[in-house]
């Protein structure tokens, strides 16, 4: 979903927990971790009140998941200010349900290999550290 995507890319990966990366102009910042990170208006980190375990374990219907999603987004916005965000991660499997109920200042796309973006990713840098 970001190849040859200019400008600032925030991708962010929703499974156990929540991971970020970012690129600028094709390059991977280095360091950036935003899942963690205290959010001002929560109690906790951002990761605690998005991942898709948390939405297991409370028991969270995929609208009220989405709309804690959607205050995600907005923080990470303010953080990044991002050209694109691109979603990775097991909850990609529900993106039909929530992708209506999520919007931010960039344009938001499900990764293109949805559910198994990491599995491949990983594959690859394995490959070519072989």
């Amino acid at each position: 979903s970001s190849k040859n995507q200019n400008g600032t890319i925030l991708t962010v990966t929703i499974g156990t927990g929540i991971g970020t990366t970012i690129q600028n102009n094709g390059a991977m910042v280095p360091n950036l971790e935003y899942g963690r990170e205290p959010h001002p208006r929560l109690d906790g980190s951002l990761e605690s009140h998005i991942s898709a375990s948390t939405r297991s374990e409370e028991g969270l219907s995929i609208g009220e998941w989405a709309n804690r999603f959607q205050e995600g987004i907005e923080f990470l916005e303010r953080l990044t200010e991002p050209d694109l965000i691109v979603l990775y991660g097991g909850i990609m499997e529900h993106w039909s349900e929530f992708s209506d109920l999520i919007s931010g200042e960039a344009q938001i796309k499900p990764a293109r290999f949805g559910t198994e973006a990491g599995a491949l990713g990983a594959a690859i840098a394995v490959s070519k550290l072989c």
